[in-house]
């Protein structure tokens, strides 16, 4: 695993200082907003290739359509012979 050193300066360090928690290094609350940015970036990525998909399937996106009507706290009717 290689490792990197980044230098941050003094009003981004003071504000890193304030946000996070005392017993938190600075570079495991850095590590850890980073792979949170990562993490949004790879779910907004998904979002637009789920919507571009749905764009592209109709069907599919009708059946979702049925899915966000449907009274789910309700039981289920009983078919009819």
């Amino acid at each position: 695993m290689s490792a990197t050193t980044i230098k941050i300066e003094d009003k981004l360090l003071h504000d890193i200082r304030k946000l996070k928690h005392p017993d938190q290094s600075i570079s495991s609350y850095v590590k850890k907003v980073l792979e949170h940015n990562i993490q949004q970036q790879r779910m907004a990525e998904a979002a637009q290739q789920y919507q571009a998909f749905l764009n592209e399937n109709r069907e599919e996106a009708n059946s979702l359509q049925d899915w966000e009507i449907a009274p789910l706290d309700q039981a289920p009717r009983a078919k009819r012979r």
